[in-house]
């Protein structure tokens, strides 16, 4: 079995922390990511979709985005 592809919402709404429900859901998930419950699949497209939008439509500061998003090197 595959598995299954990591969406850049999920990094966002961790990131981000800006939706009630979504961000504390989306930071549960990636922590049963890092505590090896669930594997997934991290394309370096979702990453640089990730920092686009933080970059572009966020405006948030590069050294920020990179801090934020460092932790999270493609898996596969």
């Amino acid at each position: 079995m595959t598995a299954p592809f990591l969406d850049t919402n999920v990094l966002l709404r961790h990131v981000l922390g800006d939706h009630p429900e979504q961000s504390p859901r989306a930071t549960a998930y990636l922590r049963q990511i890092e505590e090896g419950q669930i594997t997934v699949t991290l394309a370096d497209t979702v990453i640089f979709g990730a920092v686009f939008t933080l970059e572009r439509h966020y405006r948030r500061p590069r050294a920020r985005i990179r801090e934020a998003l460092l932790p999270f090197p493609p898996i596969s």
